[in-house]
């Protein structure tokens, strides 16, 4: 049986210590690579972005948790300090920004490969911006492209 996103994070989130938190991923990673045919590295990448993005949906706490047991960063926010950078309304336009640039990546004979590219540069890209300034341009750039579709 395949496990939700919810119940993975809620069993990563109920260890307690590293030494279990270390014993739950080994297993994670194991059962990864069983079920999707997939290199131990590439399981384990795949589910820490996954605990990292769950975390974005709990409280800081629990991104603080997920962090310190399992170094697990939100793929587009990063630490968990995003709780004290980003309001819900920066989070959200970042959001709705980041999906707007993929999406125009559909359907335009693009390969699959190139708009995950695309997509992991725009993350990226957003991964590395320190302060809310630059996060104000992409919203207000966001904000113009939209306006001049209208």
């Amino acid at each position: 049986m395949t496990k939700s996103y919810e119940e993975q994070f809620e069993e990563a989130l109920a260890c307690e210590t590293k030494e279990q938190a270390d014993k739950w991923l080994e297993k994670e990673i194991y059962d990864y690579g069983q079920k999707y045919s997939i290199y131990p590295q590439e399981a384990r990448k795949i589910i820490l972005v996954n605990l990292g993005y769950m975390a974005g949906y709990y409280d800081k706490p629990a991104s603080q948790k997920i962090y310190a047991l399992f170094g697990a960063k939100h793929p587009i926010f990063g630490k968990p300090d995003y709780w004290d950078r980003v309001t819900p309304e920066e989070a959200f336009e970042m959001g709705q920004t980041l999906a707007r640039e993929v999406t125009l990546g559909q359907g335009s004979g693009l390969s699959l490969k190139s708009i995950i590219k695309t997509f992991t540069d725009k993350l990226t890209e957003l991964q590395e911006i320190q302060n809310l300034p630059k996060i104000r341009s992409i919203i207000k750039l966001s904000r113009e492209d939209k306006d001049n579709e209208l």
